[in-house]
């Protein structure tokens, strides 16, 4: 065989090597694509099938409220996840909880910094009511006890929901808005300025339904009811949601221990929350003809679950 030839021979012999080579590449990827496909769908029933029976899935990092293995409760940090639902449905808003949290010195999982997210995750998922979610929906119960009740859960949703911006304007919020009762016709007060004075009215005409006939300044009504509630959580008189505190202290109280140099440091959605928490009413009684102008003598604090403070005036 010539030189030539020997080398054209080889170039050949090279070339369908090559296709060759090139061919079982091509058939082995088609194998590894399907097998990784075989793998992914049976993780996927795997995945499936642990959802659907209710155990955890797994992570890099527990979840606040539960140990490594995902059912078992960290008390403290269950403690703070049901006072965090209690505050945000008293009123509170989700950056009132951070700066809460924060004070508090509670750490998060990892040790960075309380973020809206973080909170709203925890207020919102499903895991602390006892249900198990797979790829964003709730496929059932899950193995681990509730923090929280699904009601508690559906409460937090359902006023995330009404705290999204209509696009309308905000109304104005004032401390006791929604708690002031007039003591002839027990409408509910509303909010009115004369001049600069701001006031509590018993409005009455279009949109309104009261009798139109008790009028109360603001700022001393609600200098008072804050002294009120403050002194019964302080000497643990009434506790939110009228709950009994227990005797070693141990109760879900959000604001139990709030004292006048608490209550200062706190901003206005934190204050909202716990008067509302504790408060069920106030009642304004009529005032009397030459008497003061202001007089908290007219005034009737009542705490939820029909508890009252010592210092309220319960008369008439």
């Amino acid at each position: 065989m010539s030189p030539y030839r020997r080398c054209s021979h080889q170039r050949c012999v090279r070339y369908v090597g090559v296709v060759e080579h090139t061919s079982t590449l091509g058939s082995l990827a088609v194998v590894a694509e399907h097998g990784s496909s075989t793998r992914s769908d049976s993780v996927k029933r795997s995945l499936a099938e642990l959802a659907a029976a209710g155990m955890p899935h797994g992570g890099n990092r527990r979840p606040f409220g539960f140990e490594n293995d995902r059912i078992t409760h960290r008390s403290d940090e269950a403690e703070i996840v049901r006072a965090l639902v209690a505050r945000f449905l008293s009123g509170e808003t989700v950056s009132a909880l951070i700066a809460w949290l924060d004070a508090e010195g509670v750490p998060t999982v990892s040790g960075s910094s309380w973020r809206l997210g973080s909170i709203k995750r925890i207020l919102t998922s499903a895991r602390y009511a006892g249900l198990r979610v797979h790829l964003g929906e709730v496929v059932g119960p899950a193995v681990w006890e509730p923090i929280i009740s699904m009601s508690g859960r559906q409460a937090v949703l359902d006023l995330f929901a009404r705290r999204r911006p209509s696009g309308g304007p905000t109304p104005r919020r004032f401390l006791l808005s929604g708690l002031l009762r007039c003591g002839r016709c027990d409408s509910v007060l509303t909010t009115m300025f004369r001049g600069t004075t701001r006031r509590y009215v018993c409005a009455s005409g279009v949109d309104h339904h009261g009798c139109g006939r008790l009028a109360v300044v603001a700022e001393p009504v609600e200098r008072h009811v804050i002294e009120q509630v403050v002194a019964a959580l302080s000497s643990g008189t009434a506790t939110p949601e009228g709950r009994p505190v227990t005797p070693d202290g141990a109760s879900v109280s959000v604001a139990f221990g709030i004292d006048v140099v608490r209550w200062a440091a706190l901003d206005f959605d934190a204050r909202v929350g716990i008067v509302k928490s504790v408060v069920d009413r106030v009642v304004v009684r009529p005032g009397v003809a030459g008497g003061p102008s202001v007089d908290v003598g007219r005034l009737r604090v009542v705490f939820r679950g029909g508890q009252l403070t010592p210092l309220s005036i319960v008369e008439g």
